[in-house]
């Protein structure tokens, strides 16, 4: 026994329990830092150095065991401060060796291991599970580890929290100690059952070695919501070998790769993508059209395959370089580029490269765009660069182009050097400001510096030539890249002469406005005599009414007389020199005649002289009319003119006459303003309130378009939008005011959108009702053939010719006998009724102004002589207004005839009679006055 208590590690004790003496070994003393040779030990001293919450333990140990007779032996791990006062973990283990007959404890012998260092070793080990375990919570995986055999050992939060949100049960959320592989093996024949043999299959390999990872993207779908995950295994060694699963919800990132895919095949260009391995992993439809491939047939092939077989042996090189520093660029830069098709032929390209960086590594995206038309039309612009600069030399306008940063002419055409007397070479020594006026230094030096070199203006500016003598210019310029230099083409047009006829109609306007104050005074003044004032208004009004039919008549007169010789010339042999004359001289004729027709009209409406009509109509029929007077002009300028009226009926109530005459002015302008594209005529229902209709008439074009600065001058009387237009186009300003006026006179308004260098569409409304007819066949009544129709029918018919005007009698009379008609004359009303009253006739053609009689006085006198009711009596007048047809209406006349009058109109008039109208008059011989 004291030998058992001199050796070993163990610290011995031997605790006599009757008087408390312990008797302990070297290592017990040492095991808490005591001097062997210290004084006696005691059960009480032994008490003292246990830890107070242990004390309960060996109290326990007391009374359980070694007071209890049964009691055998005792195992108890305490805590006993060291004598430096540290505290260590003692595993107390003993026995009662020796019991009295009554079996009391005599003798407890035992031993003391120091385990503070296992101790210690579990409370690191505690903490590091708990830390794994913390880690594992944290990561948002699904995360199980599983042993050597595929049980699941641990789960982390993620993985629990996934179950309870599926409604799993305690035992499948915490999953601890389930058969991952069962479970695997069981969902084989599923609808997942692909997944899950392959789960299984890379599972093992991993644990058994044979793999280091495993990875597998799989669906899992609910009836309402879609998702993907990876699975990734990994192998785990150490004291516990197995692996760890991770399922990972990867749903957005195949969102994103979903929308990715989307944007690629929506994409306007061909589009690839290509791994590393230079294997193609994505194309698009566009891609399959360039090269004439299946995108089945690319995908997992060499991009090589696209590339011409000169180019392959270099290209790995270059996909090398390009994911060794990958960023986006352009391929190829300053090389032309190819692409090979399938049918072998190749394609000229340009390709843009943009690094991809992905979970599974870096692509590159790869845009390719076919430049064959590119190539197509820079061919083209080189071969017509000749014939822009032959346009240029052959402008008759002065045209230079001129460097924007030195303001140094660059190149310049014969009509400058004609019309400033520089030669060419002087001209590209000089400056744009070489040949402004000292005048014009100051406006010069402001306007370069402000740099008004933006899109296209016109500045109107005073040059020196070189003898000296300054004119005034109106100059247009373009921005224009001459041989890599920016710069501006300019047009420089004469307006001296302009200019000093618009400054004498300046000064015109500023005595008018004199005028004009002055009046304003005098009505503020004569406030008083405002109702005798209104009379001398209407009184001048009807003055000038009467002045504008006199000068109708006036101007219509001679012009009859010219538009009639005119037609009288072309009946002879003339020289193709000559025809071309006498067009030009009709031409000018008809554009008087619209200008006096405007006026007219201009008049009539400001004097409350024109009565919109309710009649009923077809309004395919306006629409279509239209159309066919605007055809040959815009035939002639490659112009397409569209007609929709479907939005509205067709049988309408109103004046079609005015809105004919509404929608044509507004066609004419669209077609003298548009060089390409489309008119369309158009007609909308804007409301519709029991039978009462507002209708939208348009007419949209692609012309000039304007300015908003210019919008605020249209519907005004003799103004236009710029008075440049006026100089290009002509016109009077007239139509638009007109129609505005026709238009508020039908109850509607008049506008226009327009955008300059797009285009206009101008509107009118008018108030309508709904109407009522047979539709019409669609077939008209041509006049062309008139003469025909008439030597066929009525050759040999007599006519009475009243007229005053010897070349206009001149001119009908050549007309007349044209068809084979015979034609007594009268040279006043008095003439007329004596023939009447001496000879029969078939028609009447009744001039209207003629000395001593006039045409109605004379047209009542042969009304009232027997046998002429039915007789038809034509109205010839130079008179145009509605009263001066009401007249003729009331005096017995049958139809009107406006001078100047044409062949082909005066013959239609005579062919509206039928055959069968009796001939006026006694039956006696025909009148000896005969032309």
């Amino acid at each position: 026994m004291q030998l058992a208590l001199l050796g070993g590690d163990l610290g011995l004790w031997d605790w006599r329990f009757h008087d408390g003496a312990l008797g302990v070994n070297a290592r017990w003393m040492e095991m808490l830092g005591l001097d062997p040779q210290g004084p006696p030990l005691t059960v009480e001293s032994w008490g003292s150095r246990v830890h107070p919450d242990d004390l309960p333990t060996l109290d326990r140990l007391v009374r359980d065991v070694i007071l209890n007779p049964a009691g055998t032996s005792f195992s108890a791990e305490v805590r006993a401060r060291h004598a430096d006062g540290r505290w260590i973990w003692i595993l107390d283990q003993g026995a009662v060796t020796e019991r009295g007959a009554d079996g009391s404890p005599l003798r407890v012998t035992g031993t003391h291991l120091d385990i503070t260092g296992r101790k210690n070793a579990e409370a690191s080990l505690r903490e590091s599970l708990a830390f794994s375990a913390a880690v594992l919570d944290s990561l948002g995986e699904h995360i199980a580890v599983l042993d050597g055999r595929g049980v699941i050992v641990a789960v982390n939060e993620a993985w629990r929290r996934f179950g309870r949100a599926n409604g799993g049960n305690a035992a499948v959320v915490d999953a601890v100690g389930i058969d991952y592989l069962a479970i695997c093996d069981a969902s084989i024949g599923t609808p997942l059952g692909d997944e899950a043999d392959e789960t299984l299959a890379g599972i093992r390999a991993v644990l058994d070695g044979r793999t280091e990872t495993f990875h597998l993207e799989y669906p899992c779908h609910s009836p309402t919501k879609q998702h993907w995950f990876r699975v990734s295994v990994v192998p785990m060694r150490g004291l516990l070998r197995g692996a760890v699963v991770s399922h990972t919800n990867i749903t957005e990132r195949k969102r994103a790769e979903e929308r990715f895919r989307l944007v690629v095949e929506a994409a306007p260009n061909a589009m690839l993508l290509v791994d590393q391995d230079r294997r193609i992993t994505l194309v698009n439809r566009k891609t399959e059209h360039l090269f004439g491939y299946d995108r089945h047939d690319l995908v997992g092939q060499p991009v090589e395959c696209l590339v011409p077989e000169g180019f392959r042996g270099r290209h790995p090189s270059h996909v090398h370089d390009f994911f060794g520093n990958p960023r986006a660029r352009a391929m190829g830069a300053g090389r032309e580029l190819f692409g090979r098709r399938k049918d072998l032929t190749e394609v000229p390209i340009e390709i843009g490269l943009n690094p991809l960086e992905t979970i599974d590594g870096t692509f590159t995206l790869a845009s390719v765009i076919d430049i064959t038309e590119r190539k197509q039309a820079e061919a083209a612009l080189r071969a017509s660069e000749s014939q822009y600069r032959q346009l240029f030399d052959s402008n008759p306008q002065p045209m230079w182009v001129f460097d924007v940063q030195t303001l140094a002419f660059l190149a310049v055409n014969p009509a400058a050097v004609a019309q400033y007397g520089y030669s060419r070479d002087e001209f590209l020594a000089m400056t744009v400001a070489d040949i402004r006026t000292f005048e014009d230094a100051v406006r010069v030096r402001n306007y370069i510096a402000e740099r008004h070199l933006g899109p296209r203006r016109s500045v109107r500016w005073t040059h020196r030539r070189k003898d000296g003598s300054s004119i005034s210019v109106d100059v247009v310029s373009d921005p224009l890249d001459y041989g890599q230099r920016p710069a501006r083409l300019v047009l420089a047009m004469d307006v001296t002469e302009r200019e000093r006829a618009e400054a004498a109609k300046t000064r015109l306007n500023e005595e008018l406005e004199g005028y004009r104050d002055h009046l304003e005074g005098l009505v503020e003044v004569r406030t008083a005599e405002l109702t005798a004032a209104r009379q001398q208004a209407d009184d001048a009004n009807r003055a000038k009414s009467a002045f504008l039919a006199n000068m109708s008549h006036e101007i219509r007169t001679p012009l009859n007389a010219i538009v009639g010789l005119n037609y009288l010339i072309r009946q002879g042999d003339i020289t193709a020199e000559q025809s071309a004359r006498l067009d030009k001289i009709d031409s000018a004729g008809q554009h008087l005649l619209s200008i006096i027709n405007d006026v007219l009209d201009l008049s009539k409406i400001e004097a409350g002289r024109v009565q919109i009509e309710a009649t009923d109509f077809h309004l395919s029929a306006i629409l279509d009319n239209v159309q066919s007077i605007v055809a040959d002009a815009a035939r002639a300028k490659g112009l397409e003119i569209l007609v929709d009226s479907n939005a509205v009926p067709m049988w309408l109530r109103g004046d079609p006459t005015r809105l004919r005459q509404a929608l044509l002015n507004f066609a004419s302008n669209a077609v003298k303003f548009t060089e390409r594209g489309q008119i369309s005529l158009r007609a909308k229902l804007l409301s519709d309130e029991g039978g009462e209709l507002l209708v939208r008439f348009e007419v949209e074009d692609t012309g000039i378009g304007m300015t908003p600065e210019q919008l605020p001058r249209l519907f005004q009387a003799f103004e236009q939008a710029d008075e440049s237009i006026t100089r290009k186009f002509g016109g009077t300003g007239l139509g638009l005011a007109i129609s505005q006026r026709l238009a508020r006179l039908m109850g509607g308004e008049c506008g226009v959108e327009s955008t300059a260098g797009i285009g206009s569409t101008f509107w009118f409304t008018a108030h309508l009702q709904r109407g009522h007819g047979v539709t019409p066949s669609g077939t008209s009544t041509v006049v062309a053939g008139a003469d025909v129709q008439l030597r066929e029918r009525h050759r040999g018919r007599r006519i009475l010719l009243a007229e005053d005007n010897e070349v206009n009698l001149e001119v009908a009379l050549a007309m007349l006998h044209g068809v084979g008609l015979h034609v007594d004359t009268a040279a006043d009303g008095r003439e007329a009724l004596t023939l009447a009253q001496a000879g029969a006739y078939d028609l009447v053609l009744m001039d209207m102004q003629m000395p001593d009689i006039g045409g109605l006085e004379a047209t009542r006198a042969i009304r009232a002589l027997p046998g002429w009711q039915d007789c038809p009596i034509v109205a010839l007048t130079a008179n145009a207004f509605d009263e001066d047809r009401r007249a003729c209406a009331a005096a017995g006349m049958n139809d009107f005839m406006s001078k100047p009058m044409d062949a082909s109109a005066l013959y239609a008039c005579l062919l509206r009679w039928p055959d069968d109208v009796a001939r006026a008059g006694p039956a006696s011989q025909p009148s000896p006055i005969r032309r």
